[in-house]
């Protein structure tokens, strides 16, 4: 395994072990909307959107290589 692949592999287990532990219902204000979610489920958005715009600023950004 690649070094970059142990990385991703050990903050996902972090991240699973974080949101295991905060099962709780958590009231949200976006705006004008407040909802009543599981703090795991927010967790895990806020973690997949990261994920996702991680994803695509790296796309665009220029590749430097050696």
């Amino acid at each position: 395994m690649t070094p970059k692949a142990w990385v991703i592999l050990i903050v996902s287990i972090l991240i699973l072990v974080v949101m295991l532990q905060n099962i709780r219902d958590v009231s949200v204000q976006i705006l004008l909307w407040r909802i009543d979610i599981p703090l795991v489920l927010l967790i895990f958005l806020t973690v997949i959107i990261g994920f996702i715009i991680g994803y695509f600023l790296s796309s665009i950004s220029p590749k430097k290589r050696k």
